[in-house]
This record gives structure tokens, C-alpha cells and sequence, in this order.
């Protein structure tokens, strides 16, 4: 999942449908500021709503030989998401909260989400899990496949982060606890998985 120093930019791909040539100014400013392109993630929003993925493929074939990765957004359909897996190649694929929300109860969500999974280790993409609020949900994601996660059970927006909610610390902390060989002490390390886990 996208860490710190990352710069992930919100696409509407129909712009790039119309005009593929459309990123060029995004290019020039990357260069101009001599930020590393490898570390630029185009995040797709709304790609279900395109009807035809070939002149869209070929704007993203553009992007990733300039060595930027990408991102698929709210998928909610296996079908779907395989074609978009074809055409994009994605690095993320992140699962809309109308498939999370809830998962842990439904059992119609929880085998979108698990086939969701499959296509992660079939086409190598890390699988996002957005809309996470319980941490029953969680568990769920996580057992399916899902390597990243963001949702209010994780934190709430905020114009300065104070990091993870006391709840999802906690998660995390007894998942630690349930692996941790007998003796072992909590380390520094395990603070910094908790914090990239957020």
C-alpha cells in the first residue's frame, strides 16, 4: 500500500478517454519538480462507468512506461474487476465500502471479497479495502486477501493525523500478542508495523 512519500493522484479515466495526451502537463511537472516518477500512483476512480477499456489501456500503457503505478477505484464486480486486471496490470486495486461495510455478515459480500482475493494473488496487485468500521470487518478483509485497509475503524480524517483509532491499535495489538512466541517482548519494530498498517 502507497506508504509516505508517495504521491497518489485522483484520475477520472473519461479524461483520459477524451484526451489521452492529457497527462503531459502532469509529466512536465513531475520533471520540473524532480520528483521521482516511481513513486507517482494514478488512481482510477469510477473505471466500471467505461464502457470501452482499449483507448483508456492505452493511456495508462503511457503511464507506467514513464514508471508510474496505478491504481483501480471502488471495484465492486469480480467480473469487472478481472477485466480492468487485464487491460491495467494495476499495482492496487481498492474494494469499494459497499463490499466491506458489513462483510463480516453477509455472506454475498464476503464471496465478492474472497474472490476479490484470488484475482490479488492471480494478477499481483495488493488488494485495498475501503469503508472498514468494525473490526469483525477487518478480520474478515484480512482473512480474504486484503493487504491494506482504511475506514473509521482505522482513523478518521483530520487535517493533522494523530494516527490509528485506540480501537484498531488494540486490533492490532492482539493479533501481535496471539503470534508472539512465548517471552518475546514488544520491539520497535512493532510500532512501525502498526503505523504502516494505518
Amino acid at each position: 500500500m502507497p506508504q509516505r512519500g508517495w504521491l497518489v493522484i485522483n484520475v477520472y479515466p473519461r479524461l483520459l478517454v477524451d484526451d489521452p495526451d492529457g497527462l503531459e502537463s502532469l509529466w512536465r511537472a513531475i520533471e520540473e519538480s524532480s520528483f521521482n516518477a516511481s513513486r507517482v500512483v494514478l488512481d482510477l476512480v469510477e473505471v466500471e462507468r467505461i464502457e470501452s477499456l482499449d483507448v483508456l489501456a492505452r493511456a495508462v500503457r503511457g503511464a507506467r512506461e514513464r514508471g508510474v503505478g496505478i491504481a483501480l477505484d471502488d471495484l465492486t464486480s469480480p467480473y469487472r474487476a478481472i477485466q480492468c486486471c487485464e487491460a491495467f496490470r494495476p499495482d492496487w486495486v481498492k474494494v469499494d465500502w459497499e463490499i466491506t461495510r458489513g462483510v463480516a455478515t453477509d455472506p454475498r459480500r464476503r464471496s465478492i471479497l474472497k474472490s476479490l482475493g484470488r484475482l490479488a494473488r492471480h494478477f499481483s496487485f495488493g488488494l485495498i479495502a475501503e469503508g472498514v468500521e468494525s473490526a469483525e470487518d477487518l478480520e474478515v478483509c484480512a482473512a480474504s486477501g486484503v493487504v491494506g485497509a482504511q475506514g473509521y475503524f482505522i482513523g478518521r480524517p483530520a487535517p493533522d493525523p494523530t494516527g490509528p483509532e485506540p480501537a484498531f491499535r488494540r486490533w492490532v495489538e492482539s493479533r501481535r500478542e496471539s503470534r508472539r512466541p512465548a517471552g518475546r517482548e514488544r520491539s520497535g519494530n512493532d510500532a512501525e508495523d502498526e503505523e504502516r498498517a494505518s
